[in-house]
């Protein structure tokens, strides 16, 4: 894990929030992003991109980490042997897709979640498609059954192998 005293900071290190501080007051840089078998000392892979991606998405959407802890310990303890809390995402026009996407995404079991960036994207990319038909008949007045049909008459782009907005 990355920690930094204050004198690192000196050496041109963003500004971070100060819940990235731990308990000694030393920041805790990345190691809420890590995935599980970096933690555990095994090798990278893109799956290990993917739940960094899956975290930072995670924050974005509900303003707080995914494995909240007071210290670096504490943080890879939860991301070994915890879920991220999915009730923690807020409800978008895109739920309950976008949040099956971040919880597949931050999976703890490398198999279970996407194997590549290029997955995670196309599921996002399908979720986006399937609803901007209704949000634009939404936007427009329209009923729910004229954005469903106008979503079926949309191309469809192939999925990357093992890709599916359904898993």
């Amino acid at each position: 894990a990355l920690i930094l005293g204050e004198n690192e900071l000196e050496r041109g290190v963003a500004a971070l929030k100060p819940d990235d501080r731990g308990d000694d007051g030393r920041l805790l840089c990345g190691v809420h992003y890590r995935a599980p078998e970096l933690i555990e000392g095994r090798r990278p892979d893109a799956r290990s991109d993917v739940f960094s991606v899956g975290a930072i998405f995670y924050e974005l959407l509900a303003s707080r980490k995914p494995f909240p802890a007071d210290t670096v310990t504490g943080v890879m303890f939860r991301i070994r042997h915890e879920d991220a809390d999915p009730a923690a995402l807020p409800p978008t026009d895109f739920s309950p897709g976008l949040e099956a996407v971040v919880v597949k995404a931050l999976h703890r079991a490398r198999g279970e979640r996407y194997s590549s960036l290029e997955e995670l994207r196309y599921d996002l990319v399908a979720l986006v498609k399937e609803m901007a038909p209704r949000l634009a008949a939404r936007k427009a007045g329209l009923s729910p059954e004229a954005a469903t049909e106008t979503a079926e008459e949309a191309p469809a782009e192939a999925p990357p192998e093992g890709a599916s907005l359904h898993n």
